[in-house]
This record gives structure tokens, sequence and C-alpha cells, in this order.
């Protein structure tokens, strides 16, 4: 995304990927990482179309939430 996004495009980005298992590729919710791929693809297709930037990960120094 960040490539397609500084690229500028005038009227599309294509995801040419939806559940590419074997090449690791797969944007589809899965029993691993819920609905993660898909939700960052819309959070990054409002940002192209003009809404809110995309908030940038924070490094929680490996700690999780539990």
């Amino acid at each position: 995304w960040d490539g397609a996004l500084a690229s500028a495009p005038q009227w599309a980005i294509v995801v040419s990927t939806w559940d590419e298992w074997a090449e690791q590729t797969a944007i589809e919710p899965s029993a691993d990482w819920g609905d993660t791929y898909t939700s960052l693809t819309r959070v990054y297709a409002d940002q192209w179309k003009g809404g809110a930037p995309v908030p940038q990960p924070v490094d929680d120094g490996g700690e999780s939430a539990e």
C-alpha cells in the first residue's frame, strides 16, 4: 500500500489477491488473523480516497495485552 499510495494513482489501486494462501498474500479473514487484513485494506483504501491518514503501528516491545 505504501508504494501504491506514493505513486499517486489517478483512478485506481488494484488489490490482486484474496485467498492466495500458498503465496502468503491472502487478505481474506482467517482463524489466525481474523479480519485484520481486510480491515487494513479498508483503512488504506479510505486514505487513498481522501479519508483519514493511516494510523502508524505502535511498537509495544513485544508485550501482549493479556
